[in-house]
């Protein structure tokens, strides 16, 4: 799939039929914000279902399988199912960074994202291209920076600091990070 030669999907085909799908780049963030907001339940997990297709195809594997695909960007390849794996760390959130993605996008497209009509892939890729100069930007490369990295003492006290102030919540269950911390532990041994 190339943005720059095929039109934007409307739809997947799934065991032959066409199913619609919301494209529009506001169910998608909300579709993220449900993914990556601690742990999964039925009601999460229908509610995105409810969040892509606008009639459920009857194959749930095969849903599921053209959702992610859709999430992704038409991407093929490597695995995309999440919006950041376990092992990356969380450089955005379009819950807690909406403020600074909404800045971002009307200082630099001049694109007002209350009123914008953006498919998913165009959003996507207006948001993978916005400039160095927004704040979003900068707060993401602070969250992104691995301080073991940075040898100027001032230089890692400041990102330490940026670090910090841009720290995103932790949504996991208490259970989810005990779980993490024993694994990270035995790792150790």
């Amino acid at each position: 799939m190339n943005i720059l030669t095929d039109g934007l999907p409307e739809s997947v085909e799934i065991d032959g039929k066409e199913y619609m799908i919301h494209t529009d780049f506001r169910n998608w963030i909300q579709f993220e914000i449900l993914f990556s907001g601690g742990s999964m339940d039925e009601a999460k997990f229908m509610k995105m279902l409810e969040l892509c297709y606008i009639d459920l195809p009857p194959s749930l594997d095969s849903a599921l399988q053209f959702m992610f695909w859709f999430y992704a960007g038409g991407e093929k390849g490597e695995k995309k199912n999440a919006p950041e794996s376990e092992e990356k760390r969380q450089i955005y959130s379009f819950e807690f960074d909406a403020d600074y993605i909404y800045a971002a996008f009307f200082t630099q497209y001049k694109i007002d994202l209350q009123t914008a009509d953006l498919h998913w892939w165009q959003f996507k890729s207006l948001f993978k291209s916005l400039d160095d100069n927004n704040k979003i930007c900068k707060i993401m490369e602070y969250r992104a920076i691995d301080l073991s990295q940075i040898k100027d003492k001032e230089q890692k006290k400041f990102y330490r600091k940026m670090k910090a102030l841009y720290r995103l919540p932790d949504l996991r269950s208490e259970e989810e990070k005990e779980k993490a911390m024993i694994e990270s532990m035995s790792s150790l041994f």
